[in-house]
Formats: structure tokens, sequence, C-alpha cells
């Protein structure tokens, strides 16, 4: 399987012990890393570091951000 498969994101909670609800991704993708886990309950996040189109422009800021 590959993203955007829901069970990818399934699984891997569950290989990791984590909730859905409880976690969050981030990735240059809108379908594979922001659309595709939120089906499942994910948080996810675009990572767009050339322009505006995403939620963040560098992952320094969304650790910063999630871990607060």
């Amino acid at each position: 399987m590959i993203k955007p498969a829901k069970e990818i994101y399934r699984t891997t909670c569950e290989r990791l012990g984590a909730k859905p609800i409880l976690t969050h991704m981030i990735g240059d993708s809108r379908r594979c890393d922001k659309e595709g886990p939120s089906e499942i309950g994910i948080r996810g996040y675009l990572l767009d570091r050339a322009g505006d189109a995403g939620d963040y422009r560098e992952l320094v800021s969304f650790a910063q951000d999630i871990l607060r």
C-alpha cells in the first residue's frame, strides 16, 4: 500500500501505538500528507518551503507549534 490509502495511516498508527486523533503529520504533498491522513483523524499539515500555499514553510516552526 502507498499514500494516500487510508490503511497506510491506520497501520502506521497501530504499529506505533498512536491514536490518530492525537497524531500530527507534515509533508510536501497536499493529497498524501494533509488530506489523506485527515480521513482517519490524523492532523495533516502541508510543508511548502517555496511559497505561501502551505501550513508551514519549514519544519522548525511546525515542531515548535506541535510541542507547545
